[in-house]
Formats: structure tokens, sequence, C-alpha cells
């Protein structure tokens, strides 16, 4: 079900249940492990199974992107962009059947694993490719914004409809765009940061109500460890 109020909260849906189906193969074992995985499946169900290798992707470019020699991440790079332009140019998701079934995510074809592959591929050769490094200032900057990237989008859906209401004048006018698209994206950024602040928090209290639960404590340097 897609939550009207905050459409791109239909992805959370779908990861919350990548986490806890990878969390389950990679700390369990044995009977435990293939009765919490199947578990798991059986609840996701077809349409969140079947965008899993996309989440995948990613765990696979994180893991086994840094063993690859630095001199790859040129070609990489140039692969990954020069498949996308001509994938588009040909006519991108076009070129793929879609199904219509409600067993399917919407709108799904095969071209959703191809773009999945070539973001992954961009990923691991950006990592790999000698970029001149910015100067204190400049990175400091992109930390800042990258830090308010996810409560960039959790928030920007109901804040765009929330000032695209109350903003005077005609929709399609050039000043009510500039006024909606600053407006939106500074609530966006301030309100993330300030969401941002209360992680280390959260997670402090969740690992202390994990270890009442499981009369476990966890190790000291799990419990120093920084919140990024």
């Amino acid at each position: 079900m897609l939550p009207v109020f905050n459409l791109p909260f239909w992805s959370l849906n779908y990861e919350a249940w990548y986490y806890a189906l990878f969390a389950a193969a990679h700390f369990l074992h044995g009977r435990r492990r293939m009765a919490a995985v199947g578990t798991a499946a059986l609840l996701a169900g077809p349409k969140i199974l079947i965008l899993f290798p996309l989440w995948l992707l990613g765990v696979a470019a994180w893991r086994w992107g840094a063993d690859l020699p630095t001199r790859l991440g040129g070609p990489l790079v140039v692969v990954s962009l020069t498949g996308f332009i001509a994938l588009e140019a040909l006519g991108g998701q076009q070129l793929f059947w879609h199904p219509r079934t409600r067993w399917l995510p919407p709108s799904y074809s095969l071209y959703d694993y191809i773009i999945g592959a070539l973001v992954a591929l961009l990923i691991v050769g950006l990592a790999k490719t000698r970029l001149p490094m910015p100067g204190v200032r400049f990175e400091r900057a992109v930390r800042w914004l990258a830090g308010a990237s996810f409560g960039l989008y959790l928030l920007h859906y109901p804040l765009l409809n929330f000032f695209g209401t109350v903003i005077p004048g005609p929709a399609d006018g050039a000043i009510h765009r500039v006024l909606l698209f600053v407006l939106a994206l500074g609530a966006a950024l301030a309100l993330a940061r300030l969401t941002e602040q209360q992680k280390g928090a959260l997670k402090r209290r969740l690992r202390r109500g994990f270890d009442a639960v499981f009369t476990k404590r966890s190790p000291p340097a799990l419990e120093r460890q920084e919140v990024s």
C-alpha cells in the first residue's frame, strides 16, 4: 500500500524487509537462519522480494568494490555512463515489457535491474577513481548536505504539497515555481538537520532496550561507535 500523504515512503516499506532478510541470513546459522529467512520472505511477499536483487547490488558495491584495482575506476565510470546514455537514446523503459499484475511492483520491468547494475558500477568506479580532493570548506558543505539527504528524501513531498497550496499565484508561474523550490528545499534541509541530530540518542535508547530484552550488553567498542 502506498501512503498517499507521502508517496516516496513506498521504498522504506521495501527496504525494511531487505534489512530484515539480510540480517537473518548474515547473523543466524543453520535451521534458525532457514526459518527466519523463510518467514521474513513469506511475510514480505513477491512484490518486495522481486526487487531484492537491486538492494543486494548496493551490498555488492560496498563489499567488493574496494577489492577492485584502482585502474578499473575510470573505465567503469565510462562504461556505466555510456550504457545508460545509449539505453535512454534507444528508448529506455520502452524497450522492455511492463507486465501488469498485482503480484509485481508498479511499472516493473527488467530495465530496473539494468539501471541498478549501471548505478552500482558507477558508484564503484567513482570510488576507485583518483579525483582532486576538495578544500576543507567544500568538504564540510558536502558532509552537511549528505547528512541531510535522508531527511530531504522523507520530507520533500509533503512540503512541496504544502507550499504549493499556500503560495499565491498561478501554479505554472515562474515566481510560484521558484518560491516553491526554495521554500520546500530550505524547510526540508532545516528539518532534516533537526532529525539527524536525534539519531545518536535514538540509537543509544534502542541499544539499551535490546540489552534489557536479551540481557546482553553491547561490546564497549560498539557503544562508542560514532553514528554516521
